[in-house]
């Protein structure tokens, strides 16, 4: 077989999967095992909410620490490949610096019915926001969201057409489909065999009214920083901080900040005065 027929069998093979297929990867499971560990299980509540005809599940964590802080309350949206409990550390650190969380699944992922596509995604996404409101009863003005991976999208959909919080993170955002190297890469495609111009984040963060933070890794190989972070912070208005981590990639923040500084971190972002 030669090389352009490889080729040709591959565009092929693209034209025929939609770009949610080749991004989102959702991962099923039949139940959750959550970690009780840091979080005990009386502080977490399984909840179950609708989106487009599909049952989603999610969880709900009140922090126990009281302060004299007012309280907030962050929504949580995970990033590709794993459900809500392969990112349970972060969950976890949101608890330990005295926030509440209601981190949930996608459609498709996890115990959440129906099959993952990104529009489906941000109607889960407003579905997730409204039950926060309206049925844990939430403050408007207390939400703080936080993306992480394919989660900005959720994230900056929900900030820019939505409901503008208290606060945005976009952990590791993506800017627009091109630069997914993982998924266009190996194929050895130009991204228009692929791209078909959903997957772009910057319309939502130009409308941005909220104060921003975006974390990001200098070794991020999935979303490299100068065409995804770096692209997406100087898209966004003021006011907005970057905190830059020059050896983390995509998947190792944590790694990089430690859990004790990236409980400082989101603390001193959301506690400060607007």
């Amino acid at each position: 077989m030669t090389k352009y027929t490889l080729l040709l069998l591959c565009a092929a093979l693209c034209l025929s999967c939609s770009l949610d297929d080749l991004i989102i990867y959702p991962d099923k499971s039949d139940s959750y095992n959550f970690s009780t560990y840091i979080i005990p299980e009386n502080q977490r509540q399984l909840v179950t909410f609708e989106s487009g005809g599909n049952t989603l599940y999610g969880a709900f964590i009140k922090t126990r620490y009281a302060n004299d802080n007012p309280r907030f309350t962050i929504l949580y949206c995970h990033g590709r490949e794993r459900d809500m409990t392969g990112y349970w550390f972060e969950v976890e650190l949101h608890y330990l610096a005295g926030f509440d969380v209601l981190t949930y699944d996608y459609r498709g992922f996890g115990m959440s019915e129906g099959k993952a596509t990104l529009d489906g995604l941000y109607e889960d996404a407003a579905a997730a926001l409204a039950f926060m409101i309206d049925s844990l009863h939430v403050h408007p003005d207390s939400i703080v969201y936080h993306g992480v991976s394919l989660g900005t999208g959720m994230a900056a959909y929900l900030a820019s057409e939505v409901h503008s919080p208290y606060r945005i993170v976009l952990e590791t955002p993506y800017a627009n489909a091109e630069g997914w190297a993982d998924v266009i890469m190996p194929l050895n495609l130009p991204p228009s065999f692929v791209i078909d111009g959903n997957f772009n984040n910057l319309p939502f963060v130009r409308n941005f009214t909220a104060p921003l933070l975006i974390i990001h890794g200098g070794r991020d190989q999935v979303l490299p920083f100068e065409h995804h972070g770096q692209v997406v912070y100087n898209a966004a208005p003021e006011p907005k901080e970057l905190v830059y981590l020059p050896e983390a990639g995509h998947t190792d923040i944590l790694v990089h900040t430690g859990d004790a500084g990236y409980q400082y971190l989101m603390r001193n972002f959301i506690f400060a005065a607007r």
